[in-house]
């Protein structure tokens, strides 16, 4: 039996005097450099538990880390974190568990580009967030439901660096057991400390008052006492604190950050709890994280993993001259990749396809004739008839290339038509040799692109042109012969032609080539934005993209040799999801982890001897859903005699408890969707059989008109009915499937946008598809 020992703090304490007070935990590894005390004797580390027979939960996730101390946080450094759902994932949740997380990923988009110098652009006292975020479906607390979005917006508050404020507001530093007799717990002594941190000092108002260390959360003053084990095991502590309100009238452990933490010695505590859901971010979310990702919080840091320096040397000037864009395009669309490598070594082949295409090739003749009325010694003129015409089916080739600039591009292309024939002039003596004869007009040829580019060479980001030297018009032509006759009777040649021209560029450059780039002090990125890789660009097997993202960013350090900023550019190839969703069944021998595993990567490569911290949160996270379905919890018999066959059996369905179950839901009286539903299964058939495009949305600026961009579909059954929701301002869907108008008021950042189909088959397949649309300001 535990033996529960309160201890509480100095009665001045719990006077707050009409302040606001405030609370935030810093996450990082457990028990590493200098805080090796955290161990599991004294409550770190601990692995997931579910509260049995508590109907639904509630569930406490297992900790990924522990508490740091101040500037010994972790956070992220990367302004851009892309994240995807596998197949599992989709196959379990559908397309509306898929909306639920992007609701997730919008409320964090939401609060680091709510202002444009993200969360620096807060007021100081975060009076624009509530202390508690928690809200409650009534039909979801009857039917033990937990909201898949609000453990999504948990885990990624976590995975920004932020550990459970409300746990951490006390906690054991040091257990040591004196002397025996007397026995435990009366012989053991304890060492108790705060790891929750205010946004400002705490008045003076006793001993360990007046500082920035903070029992507050959330404006909730929080009090503890001690759970002491005697070592008897389980659970693996010996003893822990067990932190709670003074105010127990009072909502308890508001923060999203909060883990459902139960200890295992006390339920009931707080965190998301059983039918409600998450609206927001609460303040002491908001002040931990401005606190790690302020510009003012500047910390000795490695760039993220895989960013390479964009470096350029203003020493050393390079000269450029571009190439025609026509000669590339018209060679690489009938050659396979190896001839357009020996042709063009320059360039860089990152995809190519190959396609048959048919070809109707006129019969082309050619003769000599005078039109009726010419005067007897005109010469004649050229004519070219058709006679005709045979089908080929010539394979060609569609690329894209890695390195490729394009300067100019221009989607017609201006051209002359020549004629060349031999002949004599109107007047000439009979006598007279005949005269080359040439006449030229001028055409636009319809759909052939021209321009000019430049490559860049590997490992380049980019260049940075210095001046332009020259500009050539032209800079070289191109003739295509299209006709030709020779006179059977004199062997003179007349042909058509079609001349081509492209003009070029010739500039002095600098060149920026990629270095890898050691640790230096970084400012906070101030915010992050969180964008979703369509399903299309994710590989079932290996959870790769099919493309890679090249991303570049800036990140502000500070110079120790002359004492000032400075700006660097980085650049990411993104290859994989930072942040994957998937599913599996995560039921095994004696354990059974019924929400979501998850894992988080620590860099501590520039922590000091002794210390535990700063450092970076870098690498794949995978969110582990679990998908057993609907589990319940049954058992254990209440004695010998109930061990028995048949319908008086002491366990059965009527002392079944259900265990997790999945579900979205929010503040209306709309029906919770609980996972897996028909709905969700009948769009995942739908989505096998309809295909829309496009896959995504282009960016948009306030002020200018946006690209008209339709929606179309092949399979099912057309006509089609379009509906779309979460459109920025002054764009609406328009002539039933064309996002257009101008957009204006709205912030930069990223919108997510839901587009549906419906066709009209019976029974009506539906298509859901989230994009987004990313805005920016005027320019």
């Amino acid at each position: 039996m535990q033996r529960l020992i309160k201890i509480f703090i100095c009665a001045a304490l719990l006077v707050t005097g009409g302040q606001q007070a405030w609370g935030y935990a810093l996450l990082g590894p457990i028990a590493n450099g200098g805080d090796s005390w955290q161990t599991g004797i004294l409550g770190y580390g601990l692995a997931y538990q579910d509260i049995l027979k508590y109907p639904g939960g509630p569930v406490f996730l297992g900790d990924i880390g522990a508490p740091k101390n101040l500037a010994e946080g972790y956070r992220r450094n990367d302004q851009v974190l892309y994240y995807a759902y596998d197949q599992n994932f989709s196959g379990f949740f559908g397309a509306q568990g898929e909306a639920a997380c992007d609701q997730a990923f919008a409320i964090m988009n939401n609060f680091f580009t709510n202002h444009p110098n993200g969360v620096d652009g807060y007021s100081p006292t975060l009076s624009e967030f509530p202390f508690d975020s928690q809200h409650f479906n009534g039909i979801a607390q009857g039917l033990f439901l937990t909201d898949l979005k609000s453990v999504t917006l948990h885990c990624l508050v976590e995975q920004m660096g932020l550990a459970e404020p409300e746990r951490y507001t006390w906690t054991l530093r040091q257990r040591t057991e004196l002397a025996s007799p007397p026995p435990c717990p009366e012989n053991v002594v304890y060492v108790v400390i705060n790891r929750n941190f205010g946004i400002f000092d705490q008045p003076l108002t006793g001993p360990g008052t007046g500082t920035i260390y903070s029992p507050y959360v959330n404006n909730l003053l929080y009090t503890y006492g001690i759970a002491e084990d005697c070592n008897r095991h389980p659970p693996v502590w010996s003893a822990i604190t067990i932190p709670f309100s003074t105010d127990m009238t009072q909502p308890q452990y508001t923060a999203v950050a909060a883990n459902d933490f139960e200890g295992g010695a006390q339920s009931g505590l707080g965190g998301l709890d059983i039918g409600g859901f998450y609206s927001g971010l609460t303040e002491d979310d908001a002040a931990g994280m401005r606190f790690l990702l302020s510009s003012n919080n500047i910390v000795f840091e490695t760039p993220a993993a895989g960013a390479q320096l964009e470096n350029t040397n203003f020493s050393t000037l390079n000269l450029l001259v571009t190439s025609n864009l026509t000669t590339l395009l018209e060679f690489a669309s009938t050659n396979p990749p190896g001839a357009v490598q020996a042709a063009f070594p320059n360039v860089v082949i990152d995809t190519v396809s190959n396609f048959f295409v048919t070809v109707t090739n006129p019969i082309i003749s050619t003769f000599l004739t005078n039109n009726p009325g010419d005067p007897a010694n005109l010469p004649p003129h050229l004519v070219v008839v058709t006679n005709g015409f045979f089908l080929t089916f010539p394979q060609e080739f569609s690329y894209t290339f890695g390195n490729l600039v394009i300067l100019h591009e221009h989607t017609n292309t201006a051209a002359k038509v020549q004629t060349i024939s031999i002949g004599n002039k109107p007047g000439d003596p009979a006598n007279l040799p005949p005269e080359t004869n040439v006449t030229t007009t001028t055409t636009t040829l319809k759909g052939v692109i021209s321009g000019d580019y430049y490559t860049l060479p590997p490992g380049s980001c980019g260049i940075d042109i210095y001046a332009t030297l020259a500009t050539n018009n032209p800079a070289g032509s191109s003739t295509n012969v299209v006709a030709t006759f020779t006179d059977p009777n004199t062997g003179n040649t007349s042909t058509e032609s079609i001349i081509t021209t492209f003009t070029n560029d010739v500039f002095e450059y600098f060149a920026c080539t990629l270095t890898t780039n050691g640790p230096a002090q970084y400012q906070g990125v101030q915010h992050i934005q969180f964008v979703r890789v369509s399903d299309n660009n994710v590989d079932p097997l290996t959870q790769a993209f099919f493309t890679p993202i090249t991303n570049s960013y800036p990140m502000v350090w500070f110079n120790p040799t002359n004492s000032q900023l400075g700006v660097r550019r980085f650049q990411r190839v993104i290859t994989a999801p930072d942040f994957l969703f998937t599913a599996s069944d995560q039921v095994a021998a004696n354990d059974f982890v019924s929400t979501v595993s998850r894992n988080i990567n620590f860099e501590t490569g520039q922590v000091l001897p002794q210390e535990a911290g700063p450092g970076v949160i870098d690498g794949e996270t995978v969110f582990n859903f679990n998908k057993v379905g609907t589990p319940f919890w049954n058992g254990p018999f209440v004695d010998t005699n109930s061990f028995v066959n048949g319908q008086v059996s002491g366990v059965n369905q009527a002392t079944a408890v259900p265990s997790v179950l999945w579900a979205s839901f929010d503040g209306t009286t709309n029906t919770p969707i609980v996972y897996p539903t028909g709905a969700s299964i009948q769009e995942l058939e739908s989505q096998m059989i309809i295909s829309i495009s496009p896959t995504s949305l282009p960016d948009g600026t306030n002020g200018v008109p946006y690209v008209p961009t339709p929606f179309t579909a092949t399979g099912g059954t057309p006509p089609y009915s379009w509906s779309v929701s979460g459109l920025p301002s002054g764009l609406a869907l328009l002539g039933g499937n064309v996002v257009e108008g101008t957009p204006n008021g709205n912030t930069n950042g990223v919108y997510d946008v839901t587009v549906q189909l419906m066709d009209s088959s019976l029974p009506t397949n539906i298509v859901t598809m989230p994009m987004t649309i990313t805005m920016h300001n005027s320019p």
